[in-house]
C-alpha cells in the first residue's frame, strides 16, 4: 500500500476488522480524494493455518464498510493473495447481505463451508 499512498498523496487509515478466522485485527486502506483502496489480504489474507472451508472473507467487508461509512464515494478492491474461497458470502454479509439456511434462519459471519447451506438471500439491508 506505500505506492498507492506515495503516488496518489494518499493516506493510510486503520479500521479495525478480522482476520479470515474472526480474530479481531486492524486493519487498514488507503485514502486519497473520495476514493479508498482496499487490498483483500490485509483483512483476508493468506495465514499460517490452512482451513479454508472455515476461512471467510468477513474481514474485508468491514474494511470495505468503513470506507463507506467514511464518505468514500469510490472502492477499488485488490483481491491478490486472500487466504478463503467463500465467493465474498463473508464480505457481503459484512455489508448488510443477509445470508439464510433451509430453515430460513440467518447464516451469521458465513465461511465456505456454508456455501452449500445457502437457501436464500437479502439485500434489503445492504449498503
Amino acid at each position: 500500500m506505500d505506492t498507492e499512498e506515495y503516488l496518489y498523496d494518499g493516506k493510510i487509515i486503520k479500521a479495525v476488522c478480522h482476520d479470515i478466522y474472526g480474530k479481531e485485527i486492524e486493519g487498514y486502506f488507503v485514502g486519497f480524494g473520495d476514493t479508498a483502496v482496499i487490498e483483500s489480504a490485509i483483512a483476508s489474507g493468506l495465514q499460517a493455518r490452512k482451513n479454508v472451508m472455515q476461512a471467510s472473507s468477513y474481514g474485508t467487508g468491514e474494511l470495505i464498510k468503513s470506507a463507506y461509512d467514511m464518505g468514500y464515494k469510490n472502492i477499488i478492491l485488490g483481491l491478490g493473495g486472500s487466504g478463503c474461497c467463500d465467493g465474498g458470502m463473508g464480505a457481503l454479509n459484512a455489508l448488510g447481505v443477509t445470508f439464510y439456511d433451509e430453515i430460513f434462519e440467518p447464516i451469521n459471519r458465513p465461511k465456505a463451508i456454508d456455501m452449500n447451506n445457502v437457501f436464500g438471500v437479502s439485500f434489503k439491508n445492504a449498503v
